[in-house]
């Protein structure tokens, strides 16, 4: 009876430390694929920013029944028609804001074939977290801060992932793009596993 007691002991114990392995292997994955994801709609924010502002027609074109609110999604599209073998695009997104010092969305693009409907999100933590702190690092870029906060949408009530930049050339604006995060949202996880990506100082995100 002690042998079989100790045979079962070190072969729980040999399970356990594959166990570890196994999820240490796992969070490292996770942790490499979201960093990437990060970086990569980070990097997309930039374009587009960028797209924006050097369009050559008059933003004015787009505004929408004269509410100073501009709908550039068919300068989106455009671009990614135009650039669709690109291998840095970031294509696992739906929509993008540039929102004002006052939380109002007041530029907006997406890639579906509905209007874009503005809001003020003044609320959000993606929009105050450049008010309250720098942001987090973005992964290999300590220069480059942003925003994330999962939130149901305030217009369609849809489940998305916010990454937030600030706007370098109009102060106190902030740039967002909504993405369904694949890193975060389509993990496969073995039968009753799971995880949380939390910050330095342990909050969930």
């Amino acid at each position: 009876i002690i042998t079989i007691i100790i045979v079962q002991v070190l072969l729980l114990m040999a399970a356990d430390i594959r166990a570890k392995q196994n999820l240490e292997t796992l969070s490292g994955q996770i942790e490499n694929s979201f960093n990437a994801e990060i970086n990569k709609s980070y990097r997309q924010l930039e374009q587009l920013d960028t797209l924006i502002k050097n369009n050559p027609l008059s933003l004015e074109f787009y505004e929408v029944n004269n509410t100073g609110k501009y709908d550039v999604s068919d300068i989106i599209k455009k671009y990614y028609r135009d650039h669709k073998d690109k291998d840095s695009l970031y294509y696992n997104f739906n929509r993008v804001s540039w929102i004002n010092s006052d939380g109002e969305q007041v530029i907006k693009g997406q890639t579906e074939t509905s209007k874009p409907v503005f809001t003020n999100v003044s609320s959000r933590s993606y929009f105050q977290v450049f008010y309250h702190s720098e942001g987090y690092t973005v992964p290999g870029r300590p220069e480059a801060r942003f925003g994330l906060e999962p939130v149901n949408s305030l217009t369609n009530g849809d489940f998305s992932i916010i990454i937030s930049k600030k706007d370098q050339q109009k102060k106190g604006w902030v740039i967002t793009i909504s993405t369904p995060m694949y890193a975060v949202l389509k993990t496969i996880m073995p039968p009753g596993f799971g995880f949380c990506i939390a910050d330095d100082e342990g909050r969930v995100l």
